[in-house]
């Protein structure tokens, strides 16, 4: 057998070229395959837990759509209704007609002189009274307004987005102006009640914004109160108000609290966020913000951008609804967890709406405990005065004022003990410690202290 011939080894077969590519194109495949399995999953998984979410905010009764968002901006039961009357007082104050009006006209024109406290020479004083005329209608249907309770609902498209108009927003900052102006007017010709009822009127009509689920709504009804408190503190020294004036303003100023319109406009920028996720292309206002990358990334995506959209704003409400000096605390982790999440440029791309959305919180926290804490202090002035009245002299100590002209010293919204009073030998200081925290002493107006400065009689 040894010698029996043996048959020659076959050599191993080698793939061709064409079979190799196959191969290749083979494993490409499923891995292709199982890739697009695993985003598939992943997107789906993220858009059932954004759909829980979602889910979660209804069952609360909170709007997640424009036409409940629309349905959720309604006037308290019982309310009158005085839209109509702030729309068409304020209707004439829009536009150039009123501009060329105005002219250099302090407050609502172009000059920023400061108008003299009553008593003292008003150079503009006729021309102003000359403008006042002009506008009397205007003028009567905002204190009829203001009369009536100033509930307002004004006309707005939620449907529209982040590129609703508010048209209304900018003529009611100039109806402001022109009460102030009318104060003024009447605080000079000697009439003090008709000076407390136009800062009265400046209240109201900051007031028909109390609803507006529209953060830039809320920041201007902010901006109306300043207005406010800034009026009084001017006027107090030198105007004989009327014991029932000034309650009539303390309630006022008592009752002006920006904390609920604060987190009802929370409510609705996150309703017009959502939609702006649902549909980004309809959103006119996104138009460029989104580049290239980011906008193909938030195709693919949209549900995992939207949950940490969600899971933010949630954090931001639950803050928002906590008394100011820990909201404050709340809503600076807030910011430092939104700067983890965007601060590679990978998840700024991940997270393309989450990053451009969400509103600058802590801003307009830090404004709405400002005006709360003037107003506490307008309150406050109030109560001085009346005690002055009364005793002959101004308190040594704001506790002197309870519970027969105040039911409790207002506490500071930043640190939340009792508002600080300093007593000089020419005006007294009513003050909070402002946003760093600290107690300057009454130091400047809005920073470092926010400080309600009142001349002594």
């Amino acid at each position: 057998m040894n010698g029996e011939p043996q048959p020659p080894k076959r050599a191993p077969k080698r793939l061709s070229v064409g079979g190799c590519l196959l191969i290749g194109l083979g494993v490409m495949a499923l891995l292709m395959l199982v890739s697009c399995l695993g985003i598939v999953g992943w997107r789906s998984a993220a858009a059932r837990r954004a759909e829980n979410m979602l889910a979660e905010i209804s069952e609360r009764g909170e709007p997640v759509s424009a036409a409940e968002l629309d349905a959720y901006y309604a006037l308290p039961d019982g309310a009158v209704d005085t839209t109509e009357l702030w729309v068409a007082a304020m209707a004439p104050l829009d536009g150039a007609a009123f501009s060329a009006d105005a002219g250099d006209l302090p407050v609502v024109g172009t000059s920023n002189a400061e108008i003299p406290p009553p008593g003292q020479p008003w150079a503009e004083l006729e021309d102003v009274e000359a403008l006042l005329a002009k506008y009397a209608e205007t003028m009567e249907r905002l204190h009829r307004a203001a009369e009536q309770g100033s509930a307002a609902r004004y006309d707005l498209n939620f449907e529209d987005g982040f590129a609703m108009l508010l048209e209304h927003v900018q003529t009611l900052r100039g109806a402001a102006r022109m009460l102030s102006l009318e104060a003024h007017v009447r605080a000079h010709r000697g009439d003090a009640h008709g000076a407390a009822e136009s800062v009265h009127a400046i209240n109201m009509l900051g007031k028909s914004l109390e609803r507006e689920p529209v953060m830039v709504s809320q920041l201007v009804r902010i901006a109306v109160g300043g207005v406010s408190t800034d009026l009084f503190r001017r006027l107090l020294p030198h105007v004989e108000f009327s014991d029932a004036d000034l309650q009539r303003l303390s309630k006022d100023y008592r009752t002006a609290r920006y904390n609920e319109g604060f987190r009802r406009s929370l409510l609705g920028e996150r309703t017009i966020g959502i939609q702006a996720f649902l549909n980004p292309a309809g959103d006119e206002a996104l138009g460029g913000e989104l580049g290239p990358a980011a906008g193909h990334m938030l195709h693919l995506n949209r549900h995992e951008d939207l949950c940490q959209y969600l899971a933010l704003m949630e954090k931001m409400l639950a803050a928002a609804q906590k008394p100011t000096p820990q909201a404050r605390k709340e809503l600076a982790q807030v910011k430092q967890d939104l700067a983890a999440v965007t601060s590679s440029p990978l998840n700024r791309v991940r997270y393309p709406l989450s990053t451009l959305l969400l509103p600058a919180l802590d801003a307009a926290l830090e404004a709405a405990a400002r005006a709360n804490g003037l107003n506490d202090s307008a309150m406050t002035a109030i109560a001085i005065e009346r005690y002055r009245r009364d005793r002959g002299r101004i308190p040594d100590d704001l506790q002197q004022l309870v519970p027969d002209f105040l039911p409790a010293v207002p506490t500071d919204p930043y640190d939340g003990k009792p508002i600080r009073y300093v007593v000089k030998e020419d005006e007294y200081l009513i003050y909070c410690i402002g946003r760093d925290d600290v107690d300057d002493g009454g130091q400047g107006e809005y920073d470092p202290d926010v400080v309600f400065k009142v001349k002594r009689r």
